[in-house]
């Protein structure tokens, strides 16, 4: 399976590592329930719930931004590390919004399109997944 480098970082095999925990942690969630553990089912849960953690980073961290760009000054390795985890996803909104007057509203979009995306289609996905378990 290939998984491409960002920014120079392997995401690979701590994205195979998160999805095979995250497999178990549903599997083990469907059995406790008492529910017969239909692995299709858990092949729509366990991508619905990485998607799910994935996005509550991303707001995270859109946030830590905007903060740091409101306090910090100069920069330091934590907020460089948080402008280039953040960068892919903020760079196009920005282009859809440019700034205004010196302010930067494409965090807002992001912040919008993520929890859109969330509330449907993780939900969609959750949803799915546990009416195949019935």
């Amino acid at each position: 399976m290939f998984v491409p480098r960002i920014s120079g970082a392997d995401i690979g095999s701590p994205f195979v590592l998160a999805f095979i925990v995250t497999a178990v942690e549903r599997f083990l969630f469907v059995t406790l329930q008492g529910v017969s553990g239909n692995i299709f089912a858990l092949l729509i849960l366990t991508p619905a719930r990485l998607l799910d953690y994935a996005i509550t980073i991303f707001i995270a961290a859109i946030l830590i931004r905007v903060v740091i760009s409101w306090v910090v000054r100069r920069i330091t390795p934590f907020t460089r590390l948080v402008l280039t985890f953040t960068e892919p996803i903020m760079r196009p909104a920005r282009r859809i919004i440019p700034t205004f007057g010196g302010l930067d509203f494409s965090p807002i979009l992001v912040l919008i399109f993520l929890n859109l995306v969330d509330s449907f289609g993780v939900r969609f996905l959750e949803t799915l997944g546990y009416q195949m378990l019935g």
